[in-house]
């Protein structure tokens, strides 16, 4: 029989525990319960909940800079920096802006946004057409 203070406790807002790579924040108790202590998101891409757990800093193989890593999901034992799992799971369309920074360009900016938006365009299309990119990039894994 249920109590209120489990109604409570279902309902209280907390993070996925890969909130760092998926970026799911403050959803109900109930969702990480049902999907084996994480998001939706994490739980269709199979990310185990314990990622934060293996966070250090090393040299990622695919940007080829020293950041904060954790091991690559699907293999659990290469390290990749959390921005490169974050682009390999769940795209890069997030984290390219424009570069002159507004929202609608002028005559003067048409230029780089004409050249992003063909970029944003290649990485969709090469994105939708594979899914090797959640693949560990060292051991294919």
């Amino acid at each position: 029989q249920s109590t209120w203070g489990d109604f409570m406790h279902e309902m209280t807002a907390v993070d996925c525990p890969n909130h760092e790579i998926c970026g799911e924040r403050s959803m109900p108790q109930w969702v990480l319960d049902c999907n084996q202590g994480t998001c939706i998101n994490c739980a269709v891409l199979k990310l185990a909940p314990d990622l934060s757990s293996t966070f250090h800093v090393s040299d990622c193989p695919i940007c080829h800079e020293s950041k904060r890593c954790c091991y690559f999901p699907t293999c659990r034992q290469h390290s990749v920096c959390l921005d490169c799992v974050r682009r390999c799971f769940f795209g890069a369309d997030d984290y390219f802006d424009c570069p002159c920074g507004l929202d609608v360009c002028d005559e003067e900016h048409n230029e780089c946004c004409r050249i992003t938006s063909v970029l944003l365009d290649a990485l969709e299309a090469e994105r939708e057409q594979t899914r090797y990119l959640e693949l560990c990039p060292i051991c294919r894994r």
